[in-house]
């Protein structure tokens, strides 16, 4: 499957914190989603994807596109809340777009708008946080992207909202030469849309991973501290815990005869870092 997106040993130091070396793809047809704690480097590795950042390494950006082809042209963005200037409403806000894309499709703009409660009549500052996060959402669409790029779109939303966000995920990826990486600290959500997952820890990438297989290779193994000892430590990915003993992160395909409750992403990531951290 080609990569819309292919990064190779980038590295992109930003004061006293240091993300990388990181080799991620994003396959054509697949959602990956980007996970990790606050700091841990998600959205620099996001603005140095794009360009707005000036890692070393290598990225390439939808590299099939033709030599006279602006990528950007390609590319769906989403990387906050205050995208536009405040005064500005959905008309003013297209023909902005109708400028910069050679794609842009109003109409799809506002049957997108209109399917989702999006007010065209709203000034954009005055708009609620949900409702301007499924606009800038809605604009990324709207101009026959190939490649999503988002930073933390239903961060604040409620489930409503992050359903119907997660729709039209599904929906831009029905076409198989498209692609989405995602960030997001619901783990949930990514749980439910995402191929791939992605873990970033203080800079550093712990694992990509298709999730079926991610989820199918931990598992929740609760113990007392003196079982957990008696543990091979190579399977033992992370641990918190409990008011009835520890909750240790199993690799099960080193332990298959170890009884295990499965494993959420959140647990995953939770443990891992607890883990580490001890």
């Amino acid at each position: 499957m080609d990569a819309l997106l292919n990064i190779k040993d980038m590295t992109k130091r930003l004061g006293g914190f240091t993300l990388g070396p990181i080799s991620l793809e994003v396959p054509a047809g697949a959602i990956v989603g980007l996970i990790g704690r606050n700091g841990a480097g998600k959205t620099t590795l996001l603005k140095s994807a794009l360009g707005l950042l000036k890692p070393t390494g290598t990225v390439e950006l939808l590299p099939d596109t033709p030599a006279k082809r602006d990528v950007r042209q390609d590319l769906g963005i989403v990387l906050g809340d205050h995208m536009f200037p405040g005064d500005l409403r959905c008309a003013q806000i297209s023909r902005l777009m109708k400028m910069i894309y050679d794609h842009w499709d109003e109409g799809h703009f506002y049957w997108l708008c209109k399917t989702h409660g999006v007010s065209t009549s709203t000034d954009y500052k005055d708009m609620s946080t949900g409702t301007r996060k499924m606009l800038n959402l809605i604009i990324a669409l709207s101009h026959a992207p190939k490649l999503l790029i988002l930073d933390e779109p239903a961060a604040n939303l409620d489930p409503v909202a992050r359903d119907a966000i997660c729709d039209l995920l599904f929906e831009f990826t029905r076409d198989e030469g498209h692609g989405v990486l995602v960030s997001s600290h619901i783990l949930s959500d990514l749980e439910r849309v995402c191929d791939y997952i992605a873990f970033l820890h203080n800079g550093r990438l712990l694992f990509c991973q298709e999730k079926d297989l991610l989820l199918e290779q931990f598992g929740i193994y609760n113990c007392t501290e003196e079982d957990r000892k008696k543990l091979p430590p190579e399977a033992i990915r992370g641990l918190r815990h409990n008011q009835f003993g520890e909750e240790v992160l199993l690799d099960r395909k080193l332990l298959p005869h170890i009884p295990t409750r499965p494993a959420s992403m959140e647990d995953i990531m939770v443990l891992m870092v607890k883990g580490m951290e001890k």
